[in-house]
């Protein structure tokens, strides 16, 4: 009780003194915070939908290296194969990078919430943080699109699986 009187009046004189956080400041403050948990929900929104196309590319996956195994994926498939193993692998390292970006944003979060830090360099830190969140944003839409084109590629595949697995046409005499 007597520290929670003890801050009470300090921080009322530094109210009084003018040495407290300026309006500015907090404003800032809550910049960060706003930014930062909207990324997050971003990245969060994202994520959710990335490990259904995830699973949806396993199921696909393990109907090529069945069909691969019995001797019957034609050059198409393998290429298609690779195309999308490749695309899915820089998604896990731009995934990564963007679990990274938001990890620095909590910690710029609880560095300024534990202590307002100057004003030029809590808008420096909000400058980069809005720089790295309209990259993380980009990323998300372009993984999208590019997630819309492996469906469309699993239809194709379907079709092309069906076809490498049907049987042989007999030879009429």
């Amino acid at each position: 009780m007597k520290k929670i009187f003890s801050l009470s009046l300090v921080l009322t004189a530094m109210w009084f003194f003018g040495c407290g956080p300026s309006k500015e400041q907090l404003q800032t403050l809550e910049d960060i915070k706003k930014l930062a948990s909207e990324t997050s929900a971003l990245h969060d929104s994202f994520m959710k939908e990335h490990q259904k196309e995830d699973e949806e590319h396993r199921k696909m996956e393990q109907k090529y290296d069945s069909l691969k195994a019995a001797g019957k994926s034609t050059p198409a498939l393998d290429s298609m194969a690779a195309a999308h193993k490749a695309i899915l692998a820089q998604h896990e390292s731009t995934i990564q990078a963007h679990m990274e970006k938001i990890k620095s944003f909590d910690d710029v979060v609880k560095k300024y919430s534990t202590k307002i830090g100057e004003l030029a360099e809590m808008k420096k830190a909000l400058e980069q943080m809005q720089k790295d969140a309209e990259e993380i944003k980009a990323a998300c839409e372009k993984m999208k699109q590019e997630h819309a084109q492996i469906n469309a590629d699993h239809k194709q595949f379907g079709d092309m699986t069906t076809a490498a697995t049907a049987p042989a046409p007999s030879a009429k005499k």
